[in-house]
């Protein structure tokens, strides 16, 4: 039989010499946050890069000396200007920061700001970059990216994690009309000069196009689950603080421990369930909030409530199915409505059921994926009742977890996230020099 396909082979063999002579396309990640520190925003870059990297692109990140969500630097790392090494084969630059509690707006100011300069510093002496891509919030990382990208003649891609300044002046203390104006100038301004812009919730599409001047390229971009959030047996984690909780009822809320949460109106659940000895109220992670609420705490002897210190993402998943209901008890604040935290889909990937606490894109996500339970923010009494709820009927809770699960592996398993943005960042055009 005549070999049909030889001319083909041929051509092929040629392509791939030349898509092996073609260098990897350069790409620079901007982030003020990145593994080793956990939190939301360090697991989505942590991730990108890793997905990146293994898929066509060379990766480098600058991002600072690691020292979140403590306000310390973290075990290994100290006060310096510049510390290169390899994460996963990938070259990361951790640059100076003057760590801070960010409690006040000073102290975010010093925080921030030590980074801008550092990582403007830093990035400015780096070699040639095809893309560029800055994640915000905070602001500043926007404007390191857009700079460097100018610099290299780089695509410039920003991530939209939060809405700022609409999340700092609703959620914080800011109140100076002159700093609100200057940070909502950066943000129009960010927008129209972004090749492309990226977005975790689909409600910030709607805000950005209503407060641009421009027609902006939106991508997606959702929070999605990793792999190991979907496995039915998880690696055991050992807590001390876990070993007492055996056969309870373990209620959780895991993650920031900060402004956008109603964490008081929890323990107010837990004052009104003192008495029920099998329900346990479990806090993991770290925030500007925790101090407040561990006070609460202790001034109200509540032996039923128990604080853990922020855990390595691949320890939450064991964590997570040692509890029978998860939190997101969201405050009654206009701009939550278009909030969508991370730890819901890592609730719904581990078979929880959630109670939520605000109308918004939180809401819709649960309703479409039938997972739980919606109350009125603030509302202690409306709380309690849904904790019994679901304390009381085993098999809503089996049925609403089931439900999520096939949810959120349908919807925002990360490899297909990921996946969608590779092709998103493809379909720019890279600039030659």
């Amino acid at each position: 039989m005549k070999n049909t396909n030889s001319d083909f082979g041929n051509s092929s063999s040629t392509r791939r010499d030349e898509v092996r002579e073609k260098p990897s396309p350069e790409i620079l990640i901007v982030s003020q946050y990145f593994p080793p520190e956990t939190g939301a925003a360090a697991s989505r870059m942590g991730d990108l890069a890793k997905y990146l990297n293994q898929n066509g692109f060379k990766v480098n990140v600058l991002t600072e000396i690691p020292n979140y969500p403590h306000g310390k630097f973290s075990k290994g790392y100290n006060l310096r200007w510049c510390i290169s090494e390899k994460w996963n084969n990938i070259l990361v630059k951790r640059v100076f920061v003057i760590p801070t509690k960010r409690k006040t707006f000073f102290q975010r100011l010093v925080y921030f700001g030590s980074f801008f300069f550092s990582s403007l510093i830093v990035g400015l002496r780096l070699q040639k970059m095809d893309y560029v891509i800055a994640t915000s919030p905070p602001p500043l990382v926007g404007i390191t990216g857009w700079i460097l990208s100018r610099r290299y003649r780089a695509k410039y891609v920003l991530d939209i994690r939060d809405l700022w300044p609409m999340a700092v002046v609703e959620l914080s203390d800011l109140k100076s009309s002159l700093v609100i104006n200057l940070l909502k100038y950066v943000e129009r301004f960010l927008y129209d000069k972004s090749d492309l812009t990226t977005i975790a919730v689909p409600g910030f599409r709607k805000y950005i196009n209503q407060n641009d001047s421009k027609s902006v390229r939106i991508w997606d971009f959702p929070n999605g689950v990793n792999s190991y959030f979907l496995e039915s047996n998880p690696k055991h984690t050992n807590l001390p603080e876990l070993e007492n909780l055996d056969g309870k009822f373990i209620v959780l809320f895991s993650g920031n421990h900060g402004l956008a949460y109603d964490l008081e109106m929890i323990l107010g659940a837990a004052l009104q369930l003192k008495k029920n000895p099998d329900i346990h109220f479990l806090f993991v992670g770290e925030g500007i909030s925790k101090p407040d609420i561990e006070l609460i705490a202790n001034n109200n002897s509540l032996p039923n409530v128990t604080f853990v210190t922020s855990q390595p993402r691949e320890s939450m998943p064991s964590i997570i199915h040692r509890a029978q209901v998860c939190l997101l008890p969201l405050k009654k604040v206009p701009y939550l409505k278009k909030a969508l935290p991370s730890s819901m889909f890592e609730y719904l990937a581990c078979k929880k059921p959630i109670i939520v606490t605000i109308e918004g894109e939180a809401e819709k996500v649960l309703l479409e994926a039938n997972a739980g339970l919606i109350i009125e923010s603030g509302n202690i009494f409306e709380l309690i009742d849904a904790i019994i709820f679901l304390f009381e009927h085993k098999n809503k809770r089996k049925a609403m977890g089931e439900n999520g699960y096939r949810f959120v592996r349908n919807h925002y398993n990360q490899s297909h996230i990921l996946e969608g943005f590779c092709n998103a960042l493809r379909a720019i055009p890279r600039i030659d020099p």
